[in-house]
């Protein structure tokens, strides 16, 4: 993610994304949001119903990450209200595309990945010409 987009999540939510930048030994927050650009909104939009619900300040982020062509958050002391909120948020992000936000994204696989890009960004992804 760029990181102007990973620092407005982080001022914006700064008790779900607590420990971004935080000792590599302790968390894998350290590395931050490692996922591509066009998912801000989806994590915004997620991050954002989670702080209207009473208990947000319990639910911290503790890794988040693309793997097989979707969003990947994994949290702690959630409800049942929040993971709800996080399955919604990955289930979107295999119709979003990963790098331009475009939400005809599709799951496609190159050589050695599985992402979900639009047509427009899988070519300059993986430097192949894309033939449909």
């Amino acid at each position: 993610m760029l990181p102007i987009l990973e620092e407005i999540l982080v001022k914006r939510y700064p008790t779900i994304f607590r420990d971004v930048g935080g000792a590599p030994s302790q968390t894998c927050m350290a590395f931050g949001l490692c996922c591509g650009s066009g998912w801000y909104m989806l994590l915004d939009g997620m991050c954002a119903a989670i702080m209207l619900l009473p208990e947000h300040e319990t639910f911290k982020a503790e890794q988040v990450k693309e793997k097989f062509g979707g969003l990947r958050f994994y949290g702690s002391g959630g409800t049942e209200e929040i993971y709800k909120l996080v399955d919604a948020a990955e289930s979107a992000s295999y119709r979003t595309c990963e790098y331009c936000g475009v939400t005809k994204g599709v799951t496609v696989s190159g050589r050695h990945w599985v992402r979900s890009l639009c047509n427009v960004c899988r070519p300059l992804y993986d430097g192949e010409a894309w033939d449909k």
